[in-house]
């Protein structure tokens, strides 16, 4: 095989996994959304938890990805993607695919995404953690550690 065919199918499987939803499963926790959620990110400071995220994807993304029953906890990032649809119906579609003792969002910097995931955070039982920063938190541990506070 080729050093460019080696590459390309390293590159489809990277994307096959992914792209891959995340199974049903009974796990203590699980960290699920975007880049926010990624190994990269907040997944990283959870290794324990199952961590299905992708950089750049939509809430809409997300909803394929929430498929979580039985877990202590499950962290959520979504919003942070603007897209046509309105945020506060796909998070009501990721919130109804998550059975889980706690529910953590993880609130968008940006100001009226921000306002809708602490408002649907609250009325539906969940905690909401904030973060300082831009698009991204300045410091992944620094948010993992109040994520933590909150449960």
């Amino acid at each position: 095989m080729t050093y460019r065919k080696m590459l390309a199918a390293l590159g489809a499987m990277t994307w096959i996994s992914s792209c891959t939803p995340m199974p049903a499963m009974a796990s203590e926790c699980a960290v699920i959304g975007d880049s926010i959620a990624s190994a990269q990110g907040l997944g990283g400071e959870f290794p324990e938890c199952h961590m299905n995220a992708k950089i750049g994807i939509p809430a809409s993304a997300i909803v394929e990805r929430a498929n979580i029953h039985g877990a202590k906890f499950v962290i959520v990032s979504a919003g942070s993607n603007p897209e046509g649809s309105p945020l506060w119906g796909q998070l009501e579609r990721i919130r109804g695919r998550i059975e889980a003792d706690e529910v953590v969002w993880i609130v968008p910097h940006a100001f009226i995404a921000g306002g809708i995931v602490r408002k649907f955070a609250a009325d539906h039982g969940d905690k909401a953690v904030g973060f300082a920063g831009e698009l991204h938190p300045y410091s992944y541990q620094a948010l993992a550690r109040d994520v933590r506070k909150a449960l």
